[in-house]
């Protein structure tokens, strides 16, 4: 038995389709959503969409925390670490953009909205 995927843009999405779309947002790192994307990009527009969105931000955010800012901290002595708490922020858009997959809507974040379509 094949599974129902999202096939066209605006489609109504499976529940598996939400579910996967959803795992992309919600990992830390960029690696789950590329293995997402790549796994499901022809079978589903909703979670290729969905896991663009996600490998988009979380690759800006993991850049930043984790090769960008740790240099500029120690660069400044430490005072680039105020730096971080713009970047918590980032992951607070994960959760934001995990829930709209989770209710399965077409919506994307501002800035990346086009990408993925």
């Amino acid at each position: 038995m094949a599974e129902e995927h999202a096939m066209t843009w605006g489609e109504s999405p499976s529940s598996n389709d939400k579910m996967l779309s959803t795992v992309a947002w919600l990992f830390p790192g960029p690696i789950v959503a590329v293995i997402i994307y790549l796994m499901y990009q022809d079978k589903s527009k909703f979670i290729k969409y969905h896991a663009t969105q996600s490998l988009i931000l979380l690759g800006i955010t993991w850049i930043l925390g984790v090769v960008i800012l740790p240099v500029l901290t120690t660069i400044t002595c430490g005072l680039g670490g105020v730096l971080y708490a713009p970047l918590a922020c980032a992951y607070a858009i994960n959760i934001y953009g995990a829930y709209l997959s989770w209710t399965g809507q077409w919506t994307g974040l501002p800035g990346i909205a086009n990408y993925g379509r």
